[in-house]
């Protein structure tokens, strides 16, 4: 896994790039960034992992910011697609090894988290509000969201609705690593088929 900072694209120029993205974690040994100077790139969306977004402090209005940007990667990946390039071997009749292209298309999001440094005045439970009017409103999936001055970690369980919480109030920064590792450990990624770019 490599990390870098900047856009995510997909291979449809009608869904234009992500946001900034200011933590991208991709697939920087089988596949690379579309372009990349000082570790910001416009990276393709089949060799991303998953996105993090880092706040100072968290506000209704920054949650909402980085919800609305997940929402972006997310049809990317799943009324889009994301594209993979295989090469399938096989020997004919005489022992001669044959090969074909063929392409695989995926729909699977990139994990989505965020990082805040602090959520100022905001208790636990104004956030926790937070997250679930925002889930419903965006329809966003965000997979944890680390606190860290308070110790916190919220995240939404996959396919549970919004309101069913996984909420810690302490230990928030382990369960952050631990859940970051795992999910981005679900992501199946391959090369990336380059000529539909």
């Amino acid at each position: 896994m490599s990390f870098g900072t900047g856009l995510i694209e997909c291979s449809d120029p009608s869904y234009g790039q992500s946001n900034q993205q200011d933590i991208i974690v991709y697939d920087g040994f089988t596949n690379t960034a579309l372009v990349e100077y000082d570790n910001v790139g416009i990276y393709p969306i089949e060799a991303v992992y998953g996105t993090i977004e880092v706040k100072t402090t968290l506000t209704r209005a920054l949650l909402k910011e980085a919800f609305l940007a997940n929402r972006k990667i997310r049809d990317m990946a799943e009324k889009v697609g994301k594209f993979y390039s295989l090469v399938r071997h096989e020997l004919d009749s005489n022992g001669y090894l044959l090969s074909e292209d063929m392409q695989a298309i995926d729909h699977l999001a990139p994990r989505s988290f965020i990082f805040a440094y602090s959520a100022g005045n905001s208790s636990l439970e104004t956030i926790q509000k937070w997250f679930t009017e925002l889930s419903l409103e965006t329809n966003a999936h965000c997979h944890g969201l680390c606190i860290l001055d308070k110790d916190h970690y919220l995240a939404r369980h996959p396919y549970d609705k919004p309101e069913l919480l996984y909420t810690s109030e302490k230990n928030g920064f382990s369960i952050f690593l631990n859940r970051l590792r795992r999910a981005l450990s679900t992501m199946n990624l391959m090369q990336v088929d380059w000529e539909r770019y």
